[in-house]
C-alpha cells in the first residue's frame, strides 16, 4: 500500500502543469487580442474567467474589481450606459486594424507627452501655454515624426526588439526531451515542487462555498449601499444647522466663511437657551465640537465606506495595499509595445530640448 502511494500509476503531473499553464496563457492571449481587435464581448467573457483566477490566486482586491463590473454592466446599469461604456473603453487613436488600446493607457500616453513638453519648454512655460499646447500633443508628436523621415534624422537610441528565435528552439527541444505534453502516466513532480492549482476551479470554491463567503458579503453590501442611497439627505434647510463660534470665529460665521441670513439658517430649540460658545449633542443635533469639521455621529459600522469594508474583509484585515506599475518612461506608455518588426518610433522628445543650457 505505500509503495502505491509514492508511486502512482495513473494520473501525470508535469503534464497537468503544463495544461493549466496553457489555459491560463491562452486566456491572457485572449484578452491582448480582444483587445487589439477592439471586441469589448469577449473582453467581458475573459473578465468573468479572471474574477475566479484572482480569487483562486489570492488576488481578492483583483477579484473584486472584476465581480463589480461583471455586476454592474449586467445588473445595474441602463442599456444606454451600458452601450456607452462598452463602445468607449477602447480606442483606435491609429485607425489601423488590430491598433485598439485600453482608453486608460490613452490618456496616461497623453499625460507623459504633456509633461515632457512642459519639461522641454523650460522656465517660461505658464498654464496659459499649457492650455494651448495639450490638445495639440498628439499633432505635434506625428508632425515631428514626418519631419524625421523627411530629412532623415536620427529615429532614436531605442533598440530592436530581441531575437528569440533560438532561445524558442532551446525551450522546444527540452521540453520534446521530456515529453513535458506527453501523458506519462505515474509520473509525480520532485519533492520540492507543489503541484499547480487550478485557480478558475478554487476561485469558485471560494466565491460560493460556506455561509459567509466573499460572493454574499458583496451581495450583502450592495443591498446595504442600496438602502443607504434611498435615504433622504440631511441638510441644513431641514433644521439641522449649528450655530457657533469656534475658538476665536467671528458669532454666525459658517465654515464658508459667509455669514448665513437668519430666514435661511433658523435656529434651533436646543441650542436658544446654550451658551454660544457650545454646542449640544443630541438627537436633533448631533454634531461633534471642539472641531471646524463637523461629522454626524453615526454607528461604527457605519463609518467605513462599503468598499473599505469588503475590502477589510477579504483580506482578512491585513490591509495589503497592490503595488501599481509606474509610469517612468516612454516605453510605459508606448501604444505598440507588443509590436515586433515594424519600424522603430522616433524619439520625439529629443526635439524638444530646453534651449537653456
Amino acid at each position: 500500500m505505500k509503495d502505491s502511494r509514492k508511486k502512482p500509476t495513473q494520473g501525470d503531473m508535469v503534464f497537468e502543469n503544463a495544461v493549466l499553464f496553457l489555459r491560463d496563457a491562452l486566456i491572457s492571449r485572449l484578452f491582448t487580442d480582444a483587445v487589439k481587435s477592439g471586441d469589448s464581448g469577449v473582453v467581458v467573457l475573459v473578465l468573468k474567467a479572471w474574477a475566479l483566477g484572482f480569487r483562486g490566486n489570492g488576488r481578492t482586491k483583483y477579484a473584486h474589481e472584476m465581480l463589480h463590473i461583471i455586476h454592474h454592466l449586467t445588473n445595474i446599469l441602463t442599456p444606454e450606459i451600458r452601450a456607452i461604456i462598452l463602445n468607449n473603453w477602447l480606442l483606435n487613436p491609429t485607425g489601423n486594424p488590430n491598433s485598439w488600446v485600453e482608453v486608460d493607457l490613452v490618456q496616461e500616453h497623453l499625460n507623459f507627452w504633456i509633461k515632457s513638453f512642459y519639461r522641454a519648454h523650460g522656465s517660461n512655460a505658464s498654464w496659459d501655454w499649457l492650455k494651448a499646447v495639450s490638445p495639440c500633443v498628439d499633432a505635434l508628436r506625428q508632425l515631428a515624426r514626418n519631419f524625421h523621415a523627411m530629412l532623415g534624422a536620427d529615429q532614436g537610441t531605442r533598440h530592436a526588439p530581441a531575437d528569440l528565435s533560438k532561445d524558442i528552439d532551446s525551450l522546444m527541444t527540452f521540453m520534446s526531451e521530456h515529453k513535458v505534453y506527453e501523458v506519462q502516466k505515474g509520473r509525480t513532480l520532485d519533492e520540492d515542487e507543489t503541484p499547480a492549482k487550478d485557480v478558475i476551479a478554487v476561485g469558485f470554491h471560494n466565491l460560493t462555498t460556506g455561509s459567509k463567503n466573499p460572493l454574499a458579503e458583496y451581495n450583502e453590501a450592495f443591498e446595504r449601499l442600496q438602502r443607504r442611497c434611498r435615504m433622504k439627505p440631511v441638510t441644513a434647510r431641514d433644521g439641522m444647522n449649528v450655530e457657533a463660534n469656534v475658538g476665536q470665529s467671528k458669532e454666525g460665521e459658517t465654515l464658508t466663511g459667509q455669514r448665513p441670513s437668519d430666514e435661511d439658517h433658523p435656529k434651533t430649540t436646543n441650542n436658544d437657551t446654550t451658551d454660544p460658545g457650545q454646542i449640544l449633542e443630541s438627537e436633533d443635533n448631533p454634531f461633534v465640537p471642539e472641531s471646524l469639521t463637523f461629522e454626524i455621529v453615526e454607528d461604527e459600522s457605519e463609518t467605513i465606506s462599503e468598499l473599505e469594508r469588503i475590502l477589510e474583509d477579504v483580506e482578512g484585515g491585513k490591509g495589503e495595499v497592490e503595488v501599481m506599475f509606474p509610469v517612468l518612461n516612454e516605453d510605459d506608455v508606448s501604444l505598440d509595445m507588443d509590436t515586433i518588426g515594424e519600424e522603430i518610433e522616433s524619439d520625439d522628445e529629443s526635439l524638444y530640448a530646453s534651449d537653456e543650457e
